[in-house]
């Protein structure tokens, strides 16, 4: 397997069918992702803010805390904000989200708007 992973934080309800779908597949090596799952959007904000890269956030459009302010924030330290939700429910793009995923979505792999990080998180991006 490639040193070279995606660091990804996410955020959902606890027993949201793709939160612990995505969270199988990293645990499973199944795909190149480190998925660091967080409890609220006040330890996601905490993660983003701490000095750690991460390639991506994937949150759930419903769970309290996600907004525009989380969205910049993950733009802000070079992640990519992918928010999982029913459609039309709100413009995420207009509110800073790189890309929208239907909630039954069918990951076969990380966002393409993610960059690869190194091993421990902190590598530098694919292209360059």
């Amino acid at each position: 397997m490639s040193a070279d992973r995606y660091v990804v934080a996410g955020l959902g309800r606890a027993r949201a069918e793709w939160f612990a779908r995505v969270s199988g597949w990293a645990t499973a090596a199944s795909i190149p992702v480190e998925f660091v799952r967080c409890v609220s959007a006040v330890e996601l904000r905490a993660r983003l803010t701490s000095g750690r890269r991460f390639s991506a956030i994937l949150v759930e459009g419903g769970v309290t805390g996600v907004d525009r302010d989380l969205l910049l924030l993950a733009r802000e330290v070079g992640a990519a904000a992918v928010v999982v939700a029913t459609e039309g429910a709100r413009d995420w793009l207009e509110l800073g989200a790189a890309s929208i995923l239907p909630e039954g979505f069918p990951t076969r792999g990380p966002p393409r708007h993610a960059r690869r990080r190194g091993r421990a998180g902190v590598g530098a991006d694919d292209d360059g």
